[in-house]
């Protein structure tokens, strides 16, 4: 993300460059009131240009079109961002925003097998007990029903 000493950086620079939209220019000269950094970094800029505009000197029509698209191409690089640190905050937003929900359905199925383990333990322990005290118990009506016959 931008932050607003880079937007105003960028803003100075385009505005002393090629203009700036109305509302970024009311946004940059809000800044600038507050921001003691950026109004500093748009004096020295508008002076270093004064200088430039001062000098003057023959040059052919070429010559200041590759100068002219070098310093574009130069303040493209350096303002813009990258499409792979896009992706890179996607991601990171997406890995935030999915990490809570993951890890409480992990927690969630954890506590579920655990509960089934300890439901299957009890139902193997009553069986087992079942097993046991059954036939024990059915032994008199065994051996009365084998009795009568």
């Amino acid at each position: 993300m931008q932050s607003d000493h880079q937007r105003a950086r960028y803003l100075i620079d385009e505005a002393l460059i090629a203009g700036i939209t109305r509302d970024d220019d009311l946004w940059l000269r809000s800044h600038s009131a507050e921001c003691a950094e950026c109004a500093n970094y748009a004096e020295i800029t508008s002076r270093i240009l004064r200088g430039l505009n001062a000098l003057s000197f023959e040059t052919g029509p070429a010559a200041t079109a590759r100068v002219q698209d070098a310093l574009a191409a130069y303040a493209q690089r350096r303002h813009s961002v990258q499409p792979w640190r896009w992706g890179l905050i996607a991601a990171a937003l997406l890995i935030a925003a999915a990490a809570p929900p993951v890890y409480r359905n992990m927690t969630d199925k954890r506590r579920e097998a655990k509960m089934e383990r300890a439901d299957t333990l009890l139902m193997e322990r009553v069986n087992a007990r079942l097993a046991q005290t059954l036939p024990e118990a059915m032994e008199p009506l065994a051996a009365a029903l084998g009795g009568d016959r």
